[in-house]
């Protein structure tokens, strides 16, 4: 993702169906787009767009994990997708080549 995409960002992070299933707020305004995307999205190790013919539709993320219990588990993946991309296999296709990109 690129500061560039902060429109097709604002789709899905300012939808309320999509919002529901985040941990944070959903940006507001297309500034505070700019601003989440250049101080996480851009610096964060590994945090990929999904897109459809060329354009972001989403985002997948993939961190170090850890279970509730402190003992540290491979990796954490997350996704978001724009509520009008769902139930179309797009984010298990997402999740299966985050795992052979990121090796988990």
């Amino acid at each position: 993702m690129k500061v560039s995409d902060v429109d097709d960002f604002m789709v899905w992070d300012g939808d309320e169906r999509v919002a529901k299933f985040c941990d944070g707020e959903p940006c507001t305004s297309r500034e505070e787009a700019i601003d989440f995307i250049k101080s996480w999205v851009v610096p964060h190790p590994w945090h990929r767009a999904i897109c459809l013919d060329g354009k972001p539709i989403g985002t997948i993320t993939m961190s170090r994990g850890s279970r509730s219990n402190g003992s540290a588990c491979l990796a954490e993946v997350g996704y978001l997708l724009a509520w009008q991309h769902w139930g179309k296999g797009i984010a298990t296709t997402a999740v299966k080549m985050a795992g052979r990109e990121g090796r988990i």
